[in-house]
């Protein structure tokens, strides 16, 4: 209820690490341990429920619209031994093995009425790929959405490509949108722009060029120059204003002034979420947080602007962050110039 009051739009259910062989390695039943996945969402809904009647009877009945999501995390959240921020599992590593391992688990949160499937911390590309099957294999009609974990910006935990593995999800129709989850604030800007699939089509008065390498100066992770932009880790310099040339000797490229379209990275047009951790490390041995390592409220939704402005469109937040991070997330997105329609749940 905290969160919901704090501003929440979506509220996930606690079933990020419930599981039918969790439960019943305590010793529950089958069918008790999937009736502990249905009252996880249950206990959801009815939050929701309370919520909207509360404020009804307070004659501020809420405008915004409120989802519950199923969450449904990875097998390495079951073994509950780091290998969720690793995605290493071994010889259990096979696709029809973790298709085994949430099939039923996945049928019993759809059937107890969520609006979406959430799939979080998804640490692999394998995995993916058997979410992907599992949807269609089961012919869930949930909207579903993809987040990944990365470690360094670039790829998620296990090193694949996020670009790669973004793609997996793009391709799938059942899934409603794609992301990045418990990963630090400072890597999401350029996995946003890693991701995001956009078009630039210049004006009469712009200039740009594709096939040109771009100089050494713009090698780095800044995404502004004065004389142009460019996706971060992108060889390829996207856009310029002027004419002019640029580096010298081999790095020298021309900019045609006839050359009107630019494509930057096709990958994916879904609606991009994104509810970073607090920037806190985990100490996968001890397995605990550890403290005053990451950022504070303020510094986090510090970066929410550019996040808009980046093009996410759902904003929250993950481990260590609290309702305070939740009301101040929302107060800046009423305020920003760039904030997006939530978009529709079919």
């Amino acid at each position: 209820m905290d969160y919901l009051e704090a501003g929440a739009n979506i509220i996930i259910t606690a079933s990020y690490q419930a599981t039918i062989q969790g439960f019943e390695s305590k010793g529950f039943s089958k069918e008790q341990s999937e009736n502990l996945l249905t009252k996880s969402v249950e206990i959801a809904l009815e939050a929701r429920e309370m919520f909207l009647k509360e404020h009804l009877e307070k004659s501020t009945p809420i405008q915004h619209p409120v989802l519950v999501a199923a969450s449904l995390g990875s097998y390495g959240a079951y073994l509950a031994d780091g290998s969720e921020y690793s995605g290493d599992y071994g010889e259990a590593g096979t696709k029809e093995f973790l298709k085994d391992f949430h099939r039923r688990r996945l049928q019993v949160l759809a059937e107890a009425g969520p609006d979406l499937i959430a799939f979080e911390t998804i640490p692999n590309k394998l995995e993916a790929e058997a979410y992907v099957e599992l949807l269609e294999e089961c012919n869930i009609n949930i909207p579903a959405w993809f987040s990944f974990n990365s470690k360094d910006g670039v790829h998620i935990v296990s090193g694949d490509s996020l670009i790669e593995c973004t793609t997996i999800a793009d391709k799938c129709a059942k899934v409603g949108a794609v992301g990045i989850n418990c990963t630090p604030p400072r890597f999401i800007h350029g996995l946003i722009l890693s991701i995001r699939k956009v078009s630039l089509v210049s004006t009469t008065l712009c200039t740009v060029f594709t096939a040109c390498l771009a100089p050494p100066s713009v090698m780095d992770d800044c995404s502004t120059y004065p004389c142009g932009v460019h996706i971060p880790w992108s060889p390829f310099l996207v856009y310029l204003g002027t004419n002019h040339c640029v580096g010298d000797g081999e790095g020298c490229c021309y900019v045609f002034t006839w050359i009107t379209f630019v494509a930057l990275p096709q990958v994916t047009d879904k609606p991009i979420l994104i509810y970073p951790n607090s920037g806190e490390r985990y100490d996968g041995e001890k397995k605990e947080w550890v403290e005053s390592t990451g950022v504070s409220d303020g510094d986090f939704v510090s970066y929410v602007n550019e996040w808009c402005k980046d093009g996410a469109v759902l904003i929250g937040g993950c481990c260590r962050t609290t309702p305070n991070t939740i009301r101040a997330i929302h107060r800046t997105l009423n305020k920003s110039p760039n904030k997006q329609q939530l978009p529709a749940v079919e």
